[in-house]
């Protein structure tokens, strides 16, 4: 055929096996060549499109038992030639294990030696090998799946293919059928032979017997079958789940070939009933939301081949049940999907978690009913409290003599104990209710050291107890931690070391334990050596209102609190906290945590790059003070003529450093002096400052500055004690004040009068102080008037407080008792930093803006701009700082430039966002805005935009008012910025 339809001349070589051909392939005997597509070829060889379909067998030994398929070999020994054919016995047999092999005879040798349990292969080849010298074996099953044959053709005849290959496609099937004739059988025969006929009945009469054998396992296996399911739902009728096997064919309907177990119990159904149609049956007796659930995750499964996991309700038989579904999923070739697995009835198990769950709920409100009860109380008794704590204040800057300034100490040390009991019973009960929460904010553990060893100094110089503080040098300048709950530990740790030591010492210490690019863990330790704690009352003290004995608290005092919220507290930080402790050996406590880094370094803009020598008699001083100052960015000198700082006991005359003395402990300490025992960094950095005049006035004397602001204040507050006691707080720091006695009246005297602050209390009568803040905020934008700042005044220490403050309109929140410092810092902040002009200038100005206003709106014109709500002063830029951060002044100035050129855009969507009145938009906007400003250390300005930022976060809107002065406050920072880069850039330039 070759020969006439493409012109060859042909020499036909007839071998006896395929060894035999590709041996011929080898010696390079043959040039064009029918063979398997599978067989492995040499690179010089290449393959024409299939002409024919060549079937494949399985090959076994005589006396073994029947196979029907490959299905049957699975986990037995399987021979064959070829990687393609071991791909396609795999996937029918995936447990088998292959062998592979270089020819059809060594398979069957394989076989034969009991190396392989059956060998797969092509008829044609294994029927003739068989015949000829493996006796002893036979065709026992079709493989199942066939190998086309392709002409192979060598070398320089290549350019042939192509021609090959279209005769091929242009065969009929009388051609295709004299190819195989022609190239596939061993000998060709022009006429019938009686030894043909009779190999021909042979192959008939095997390949009869072949189906007669698969037909009659084939019905073996199917009495096998039937018999094993009958003795399964035997075996679990009465059992309390069900087995069951659900298949779903590609068109998505579904078939329940199998059950077995107490259907009627589950369903209400039987067997037959169940298995008629499962398609309506079983919608029709569950729960249709449950049946939602199920249809769902049975697409899922049926695409993704995962388990079926979950619970539903029957709504058959009554009365309501829980079912639980378990089953995996497998995928035929037919692209049918079978699940095989289990419903067993769970209603029990329901019915209990609903009952633990609705006793959980119970003692949850129980709680917050607790925590709502004690809270109430907590704001009637520091209401009172407050009223005392800051009367003993203001009576102890006015003339007393050094007795009564002792008692008043003392009054004021039992005022502060009462408030912190009050303050661990309201912790304790918001723990119980889990309403209490961290907030995390970039801490300076350093500072907060520091400051909380400054408070109990007093205490351990009454006692007579050395201080002792370590800090380690490599620890983070600035962690996210929550800080007011880290000092709340310490102070409590700190509170306990001294109150149980007689003698010794109290120490302090901060150790890091290891550092990565984006966290920190450190150790922070207070230790003792107080009267110890025996090991079998150690367990107790974690508990609530628990000491170690009976006899401890009538001796100490104390409600046994402290370290149960110490624990409750490190559990909520995800911390870990350990006491060891012994009688008459001292206690030590640690508090182990994890904290991402905020910044890494603790460098100080003012200290860094100075030049400092430390010259101290005692080298642990010396080595302390020598971190410390490393740590700022100091640089340290041998030679006292290059040093700018001498941290000495002592002067050296003659020279023109700046000297900082060195001292031990005392209640008189100079600010300006380093207090060796305890050696705290917040002391060094402020001697430093000190000698180097660039810190805040050197001393100041017993009284608060008098303000030197121009702003009335209106004071909303129902109680007389706390209304003498604000005005009291108010004219000692040089402010004007209006009292009100509730909200109602506060209103009236804002239509009457001009005030520059609001301050209120939350809860009055008739009108509260959220009332009066809302009605404010309506007031102003209805008659377009001027935003009031207003802060709350509350011994409320709930967190739900500040939020429903957020939402009224105010802008902070005052906590009873408040001190005068801490007053002043707050004012600070809202009114107008003017100096105080007198009252009469202050009423004229205001009756000449109120005649302007009347005046406009007669003759219907605009009425002329009011004056823009008080800001708080910009923050300057800490220039030394940024170059530091990011490496040079030019580079500074290009970052900044490239935020005064997109924060507009932040801005633009803060504003819309606003106006749509969309939390979500809020908040995404407010998160960018911070984070830019926070780059270039805008630390008050970023933190109240975090504050908002967390509010819209946590899905609650800002108030318009509150976005608005926020957006001013960023504009005139943005101002400012865009002045400090055109210096900056002419300089640099």
């Amino acid at each position: 055929m070759m020969e006439r339809g493409l012109g060859l001349r042909l020499q036909k070589e007839i071998p006896v096996s395929i060894e035999d051909l590709l041996d011929l392939m080898r010696r390079d005997q043959v040039d064009i060549v029918p063979i398997p597509a599978a067989a492995p070829l040499g690179p010089e060889w290449t393959r024409t499109i299939a002409f024919a379909h060549l079937g494949n067998v399985i090959i076994t030994r005589n006396g073994t038992r029947a196979i029907s398929g490959l299905g049957d070999l699975d986990g037995k020994r399987i021979a064959l030639v070829g990687t393609g054919r071991a791909y396609k016995v795999k996937v029918q047999a995936p447990g088998a294990t292959l062998v592979l092999l270089g020819s059809t005879a060594e398979g069957l040798r394989a076989v034969q030696d009991r190396a392989a349990d059956a060998y797969v292969g092509d008829v044609i080849s294994a029927d003739r090998a068989i015949r000829s010298d493996f006796p002893d074996l036979r065709i026992a099953a079709p493989a199942g799946f066939d190998d086309d044959l392709v002409f192979a053709v060598r070398g320089q005849y290549q350019p042939l293919v192509p021609l090959i290959n279209r005769m091929l496609a242009s065969l009929d099937h009388d051609d295709q059928q004299r190819i195989r004739s022609q190239w596939l059988e061993v000998q060709v025969s022009s006429g019938v032979q009686w030894r043909t006929v009779a190999m021909g009945a042979g192959v008939a009469m095997l390949l009869l017997a072949i189906l007669t054998l698969a037909w009659l396992r084939t019905r073996r296996e199917i009495q096998h079958r039937e018999k094993t399911d009958s003795l399964m739902r035997d075996l679990t009728r009465n059992l309390p789940g069900v087995i069951f096997k659900i298949t779903r064919d590609p068109t998505g309907k579904y078939a329940l070939p199998f059950v077995a177990g107490n259907t009627r119990a589950l369903f209400g159904m039987g067997h037959d009933e169940l298995m008629a149609d499962p398609n309506q049956t079983l919608p029709a007796c569950i729960h249709e939301p449950d049946m939602v659930r199920i249809r769902r995750a049975m697409d899922h499964s049926y695409q993704e081949l995962t388990p079926v996991e979950m619970d539903f309700r029957t709504v058959s038989p009554a009365p309501e049940r829980w079912v639980r579904v378990s089953a995996v999923a497998r995928r035929l070739d037919d692209g049918v999907v079978h699940w095989s697995g289990y419903w067993v009835d769970v209603t029990a198990w329901h019915r209990q978690a609903d009952a633990l769950e609705a006793a959980k709920e119970s003692a949850e409100s129980a709680a917050a009913l607790r925590a709502n009860f004690l809270a109430a109380m907590s704001h009637e008794i520091r209401t009172p409290m407050a009223g005392i704590t800051g009367i003993i204040e203001i009576l102890s800057r006015s003339d007393v003599n050094e007795d009564q300034r002792y008692l008043l100490g003392l009054v004021e040390d039992y005022a502060q104990a009462l408030r912190t009991i009050l303050d661990d019973v309201l912790d304790i009960s918001r723990m119980e209710a889990n309403r209490l929460s961290l907030e995390t904010v970039d801490t300076d553990l350093r500072v907060l050291v520091s400051n909380s060893i400054e408070l109990v100094l007093d205490l351990s110089r009454r006692k007579k107890l050395r201080c002792i503080c370590h800090i380690d040098p490599d620890l983070a300048g600035v962690v996210i931690a929550d800080p007011t709950r880290l000092r709340q530990i310490l102070l409590n740790l700190l509170s306990n070391a001294i109150k149980f030591t007689s003698s010794g010492y109290v120490a302090v210490s901060v150790h890091v334990l290891e550092t990565t690019k984006d966290a920190q863990s450190w150790c922070l330790t207070v230790t003792d050596t107080g009267i110890g704690i025996a090991a079998s009352e150690q367990g107790k003290l974690f508990q609530p209102f628990t000491q170690a004995e009976a006899s401890t608290s009538r001796t100490y005092g104390g409600s046994g609190l402290g370290l149960a919220i110490c624990r409750r507290l490190a559990d909520l930080m995800r911390a870990t906290l350990e006491l060891h402790s012994a009688p008459g050996e001292g206690t030590r406590v640690s508090l182990t945590l994890t904290t991402p880094i905020a910044r890494q370094t603790a460098i100080d803009a003012a200290l860094a790059g100075r030049t400092a020598l430390v010259r101290s008699r005692d080298p642990d001083t010396t080595r302390a003070l020598e971190a410390i100052l490393r740590s700022f960015g100091t640089r340290l000198v041998a030679d006292i003529a290059q040093a700018q700082l001498l941290l000495a006991e002592e002067s050296i005359p003659g020279t023109q450093v700046r000297w900082v003395p060195l001292v031990q402990d005392s209640s008189d300490a100079p600010r300006s002096a380093i207090v060796v025992e305890p050696l705290l960094p917040t002391h060094v950095r402020r001697a430093c400052l000190h000698a180097l005049d660039e810190t805040t006035p050197r001393e100041t004397s017993n009284m608060a500055p008098k303000a030197s602001h121009a702003g009335r204040i209106l004071v909303a507050e129902d109680h007389s004690t706390n209304q003498l006691l604000v005005q009291r707080q108010l004219a000692e720091l040089g402010y004007r004040c209006r009292v009100a006695s509730d909200g109602v009246q506060a209103l009236a005297a804002l239509t009457d009068d001009h005030f520059d602050l609001l301050i209120t209390d939350l809860r009055m009568p008739g009108m509260s102080g959220f009332e009066l803040a809302r009605a404010v905020r309506a007031r102003e934008v209805a008659q377009g008037l001027p935003r009031i700042p207003i802060l709350a005044l509350s011994a409320g220490v709930a967190a739900e407080d500040e939020a429903q403050c957020r939402e009224a309109g105010m802008d902070g929140h005052l906590r009873k008792p408040i001190g005068l410092e801490e007053m002043k810092t707050q004012l600070e902040r809202w009114l107008p930093p003017e100096p105080a002009a007198n009252d009469a200038t202050a009423d004229v100005t205001l009756t000449g803006t109120i005649a302007a206003l009347v005046e406009s709106a007669q003759r219907g014109e605009p009425s002329p701009e009011i004056a823009s709500p008080p800001l708080p002063p910009i923050e300057s830029l800490d220039l030394a700082m940024l170059t530091r951060s990011f490496g040079s002044r030019e580079t500074v100035c290009l970052v900044a430039e490239d935020l005064l050129a997109n924060l507009p855009a932040d801005l633009q969507e803060l504003r819309s966002a606003d106006e749509a009145r969309d939390a979500h938009r809020m908040g995404r906007a407010l998160h960018r805005i911070t984070g830019a400003l926070g780059t270039f250390g805008y630390r008050g300005l970023a933190g109240d935009l975090r504050t908002a930022s967390r509010t819209a976060e946590g899905g609650s809107l800002v108030p318009s008012g509150e976005i608005a002065m926020l957006l001013r406050r960023v504009e005139r920072t943005l101002s400012d910025l865009g002045e400090f880069v055109s210096e900056n850039r002419t300089n640099v330039d």
